[in-house]
């Protein structure tokens, strides 16, 4: 930890600056509603994944944080799709996607 400090700090700018021109690309309309959408649903699913995976490497304590931040990602990806302007999912298909994400969750 002591020799790679001045790494992970370059990591950190290097993530800091990804999420400023992601905020800037988002604020200024350059992504549209489909590629917000699509991003959401890849990071929620990438988040489950690597929280399962590490849960099943006995680091149960990061994977279950990452996992359920990937959900959280989901549950917002979903409320995004039914509130949008272009895509508008209904009431009910928003209900039906929130149960089967809750139900696949408690399965896994």
């Amino acid at each position: 930890m002591k020799k790679n400090w001045i790494g992970l700090v370059g990591i950190l700018f290097i993530f800091l600056a990804f999420l400023t021109i992601l905020k800037i690309g988002l604020d200024e309309g350059w992504i549209p509603e489909e590629a917000k959408i699509a991003l959401g649903f890849v990071l929620g699913v990438s988040g489950l994944f690597a929280g399962y995976s590490l849960y099943k490497k006995d680091k149960k304590t990061i994977g279950e944080i990452i996992a359920g931040l990937g959900a959280s990602f989901l549950y917002a990806t979903f409320a995004y799709s039914s509130f949008s302007s272009k895509i508008q999912w209904s009431a009910n298909t928003l209900l039906i996607a929130m149960i089967t994400l809750s139900s696949i969750i408690s399965f896994i």
